[in-house]
């Protein structure tokens, strides 16, 4: 990673895997690529919260980045990237509300986001979410603790998003699928495996797209 920045200073996308071997000196490196617009991470807990802002860490050895999210101890304490565009960091438990709410306000330029398989996003991770910048189009929060109210008001903010993906979001009805059924710009919604959705707000969703 060292290399990849030092021949690469104006990289502008970055996906992480598995894989991927992350040390504090690669990220402290990282951390000054302010070209930075596309970041990725799945199921890398900790990296993501190394990349995203400066942390303190109790263990200094190199690992491999998943047995570094399965044992060290990080906490944030500030805001790396703040021209990103797209944030992919699905399955990373470790994201706060403070922390998002911290984001959001210096983030301004995010058009994609997917913070699916993250338990802890609940309707306050999305309050804070929706008084961000105004660019977003694409959200992903499978699998979240999302509510109805929660997501009203995030549209209230963002009628621009053209898609929507909330499988297996269990705390959301047919109430808010029929009010983003009305959303003019979006183009997919995705409610596979939702308990509290039934057919009645799908029926609707039908009739609704009929009449674009």
């Amino acid at each position: 990673m060292l290399n990849l920045y030092k021949h690469n200073p104006e990289i502008r996308t970055l996906y992480l895997d598995g894989s991927i071997s992350v040390i504090p000196r690669a990220v402290a490196e990282l951390q000054r690529c302010k070209s930075l617009k596309r970041f990725s991470a799945i199921n890398l807990e900790n990296t993501v919260m190394y990349v995203l802002g400066s942390c303190s860490e109790t263990q200094t050895t190199t690992t491999t980045a998943n047995s570094r999210d399965r044992n060290s101890d990080s906490t944030m304490n500030g805001i790396a990237f703040a021209n990103l565009e797209l944030l992919r960091v699905r399955g990373c438990t470790k994201l706060s509300n403070s922390f998002l709410s911290t984001f959001a306000n210096h983030s301004r330029n995010l058009s994609c986001i997917d913070l699916s398989e993250c338990p802890q996003i609940d309707h306050r991770s999305l309050c804070y979410l929706a008084q961000g910048g105004t660019a977003l189009r694409e959200l992903s929060l499978a699998e979240t603790s999302v509510t109805d109210d929660s997501l009203g008001l995030f549209l209230q903010f963002h009628k621009h998003l053209r898609f929507l993906n909330l499988r297996r979001c269990y705390f959301i009805t047919d109430r808010i699928i029929i009010q983003l059924a009305q959303c003019p710009a979006l183009e997919t919604l995705i409610v596979a495996s939702c308990a509290g959705v039934t057919g009645t707000s799908r029926v609707v969703m039908v009739l609704l797209e009929a009449t674009r």
